[in-house]
């Protein structure tokens, strides 16, 4: 779950914490602050908002007070928070109990999928310009590298790297056939190379 921007779901979340301590009381027995002084947090940050909405010709005081108590009720949210959360370690659902949830485990990152459609752009004495299209599905791209070796032979060589769906290789040998393809990159990996462009220059 995200943490509360807004004062609304701050005093909301709050409040369920401040029942949740008290319901589970045999459980969340050490709690960094008792109940009663976040509830009282949050009166107080409650008769600041109130005091905003009555007084606003003393807005910048009023609004100094309502900072102060909106960082209070934070700290001691996120304390309580973080609390409960070590002592449900192993049972995260009980966190409902509080208003919470369990943290989100973050998706894996996948490597990019194949690269398409490669093809020649442009091509010069010394030099080759490709084009290609983004992979579909996968992870996302981090950057694209042009492989390159003598038609049939192996392995393939990392001949330019680009964030773009193109690129041009320089300094080419004249009169030698050679093969080029694309993968895709990121920090899980390589994707599968795209298909194979024959060109002599």
């Amino acid at each position: 779950m995200r943490f509360p921007r807004t004062d609304a779901r701050l005093e909301t979340l709050a409040m369920l914490a401040v029942e949740g301590l008290r319901k589970a009381d045999d459980e969340l027995s050490s709690p960094p602050i008792s109940a009663a002084e976040l509830e009282k947090r949050v009166e107080r940050m409650k008769t600041a908002a109130f005091a905003i909405q009555q007084w606003k010709e003393q807005g910048a005081e009023l609004h100094h007070d309502m900072k102060d108590a909106r960082t209070a009720v934070a700290d001691g949210l996120t304390r309580v928070i973080r609390y409960s959360e070590v002592v449900f370690r192993d049972e995260p659902i009980k966190l409902g109990i509080l208003g919470w949830g369990p943290v989100r485990e973050k998706t894996p990152i996948k490597p990019p999928n194949e690269v398409r459609d490669i093809r020649i752009k442009k091509e010069g004495d010394t030099w080759i310009e490709l084009a290609w299209k983004a992979p579909k599905g996968g992870g996302k791209v981090a950057t694209y590298t042009i492989q390159q070796r003598k038609e049939g032979a192996a392995p393939w060589d990392d001949v330019h790297t680009t964030m773009d769906k193109q690129g041009r290789v320089e300094g080419r040998p004249r009169g030698v056939q050679l093969e080029f393809r694309v993968v895709a990159i990121n920090r899980a990996g390589t994707g599968s190379p795209s298909g194979v462009v024959t060109a002599v220059l």
